[in-house]
């Protein structure tokens, strides 16, 4: 479907997107069977952070600081706007439930940035009572979060690898203030 190099692979039930180089985004509706590119990319900018909740709705992320969401299966993008966007990198896009979001971003300077969304990524902020005694770190590059049937663990839990200034791929661990 695409001669462009791929960042990255995300899946939800049947559904299988790639996104990579020049904006490339590919999807499979079928687990793999067959894959083609979205009718339009969000960007030509390289894309390397993804979620995917469903055939329809993919969140991106590119290598100059932006991130766009779609609800179509990629007929359309809708930028999502947040403080600093267009700076860095974003880096990863979790999301623990329908509502609650983390998003990693990297700016210049270079400083690791969490942000997180409680109402399904109308806002993402990283500021405030969620994000309460994250240490300083470089290059977060990727989001983890539990699987589990109690969903207030799984929302209230992060691991951020990445570096800090001074250990080289340190796992950060974290508890996000419960909601």
């Amino acid at each position: 479907a695409t001669t462009s190099n791929l960042a990255r692979i995300r899946g939800a039930d049947d559904v299988l997107v790639c996104v990579g180089a020049s904006g490339t985004v590919i999807r499979s509706i079928n687990r793999g069977a067959t894959f083609a590119t979205t009718a339009v990319a969000p960007t030509t900018s390289g894309l390397q952070a993804l979620e995917v909740f469903s055939q329809k709705r993919i969140w991106v992320g590119s290598v100059n600081g932006y991130m766009w969401y779609t609800l179509d299966g990629g007929k359309t993008w809708t930028r999502k706007g947040f403080n600093g966007e267009g700076t860095g990198q974003v880096f990863d896009i979790l999301f623990v439930t329908e509502e609650i979001g983390y998003m990693l971003h990297g700016n210049a300077t270079p400083t690791a940035r969490l942000f997180f969304t409680l109402d399904g990524g109308a806002t993402f902020t990283n500021t405030g009572w969620r994000l309460t005694n994250w240490p300083t770190f470089n290059y977060a590059k990727r989001i983890a979060a539990p699987v589990s049937s109690d969903s207030a663990v799984n929302v209230n839990n992060v691991a951020i690898a990445g570096i800090t200034s001074v250990n080289d791929g340190v796992l950060l661990l974290g508890i996000a203030q419960k909601l």
